[in-house]
């Protein structure tokens, strides 16, 4: 959940201080992701009201609300101002960047899910409606706070394997995420297939951990449609060079091999007790 620019320090300190009270959040879409991740989480936090929620779907928010003790149900995400400080944007790709810029315009904080929105257009707009509000825009990008994921930039960081030569990723899962909807597979709703999915989370790590890219090759199996598989090669500044795989109907190894001067380094992703296995040199000695 990277914070991106908006004024950050004016942002938190219109943000409520713990000791104060509690922050008013609303959650604006009741689909799978709402139930399954969002509520709970919100529901579990000391510093956090969940005061609104917010979908066409009236029926399914009000038994989430019911379930979760929200008091109030809306189907328009505009009746929030007022009620709410801060929102969560949960809804189908493609209402990610008119909804989060109009909400910023109205000083409310924003997470909104990944990915961003469907083009760097929309992404520029969302960001300048940040600065110019003040208020704090935030992207849903998880990945970054595993701490696994975060020992692994400071590992790199410190130059531990030496510079990085090469990486090879591989992410992929037979879907079966519980839908409440279709829109994932509507080009005009969903932007993309499996890249747009969770292929964001995966080029956001290596974005992280190893710079801006200088070069990149792309091929899927869309044929016109959604890809449902990916291959992407890319080649970065720091003179790493690689392949991204991503898939949604077969099941792959779901780590990153990072190869260095000095040894390589492999984490497990997409796991709930990832593993990470470091071989320094050529000896085949291996840390676990």
């Amino acid at each position: 959940m990277n914070p991106t620019p908006g004024n950050a320090a004016a942002a938190s300190e219109r943000l409520p201080r713990p000791s104060e009270k509690k922050i008013r959040v609303a959650l604006i879409g009741c689909g799978a992701n709402a139930a399954i991740n969002h509520l709970p989480v919100l529901a579990a936090s000391p510093s956090i009201e969940t005061a609104v929620l917010v979908d066409l779907a009236l029926a399914r928010a009000e038994e989430l609300a019911h379930k979760y003790g929200v008091p109030v149900v809306s189907e328009d995400y505009r009746q929030i101002e007022g009620l709410a400080d801060a929102a969560i944007v949960a809804l189908p790709n493609h209402l990610h960047a008119p909804v989060t810029i109009d909400l910023l315009r109205r000083g409310v904080h924003v997470l909104v899910e990944k990915p961003m929105a469907l083009n760097t257009r929309e992404c520029d707009a969302m960001i300048e409606a940040a600065r110019s509000s003040g208020a704090t825009l935030a992207v849903g990008l998880e990945f970054r706070f595993c701490p696994d994921c975060e020992f692994i930039k400071r590992f790199l960081a410190a130059g531990l394997l030496g510079r990085i030569t090469s990486f090879d990723m591989r992410m992929g899962l037979l879907f079966s995420w519980p839908v409440s909807t279709d829109y994932l597979f509507r080009r005009e709703q969903a932007g993309g297939g499996v890249l747009m999915d969770f292929g964001v989370h995966v080029l956001d790590l290596l974005l992280w951990w190893l710079g801006d890219y200088n070069n990149l090759t792309y091929a899927d199996d869309a044929r016109g449609g959604l890809e449902s598989n990916c291959t992407l090669r890319l080649e970065f500044g720091g003179g790493a060079a690689g392949t991204v795989e991503i898939s949604r109907t077969r099941n792959l190894r779901n780590s990153c091999i990072l190869t260095g001067e000095r040894g390589r380094l492999e984490i497990e992703l997409w796991t709930a007790d990832p593993a990470i296995r470091l071989e320094i040199g050529g000896d085949g000695a291996v840390l676990t």
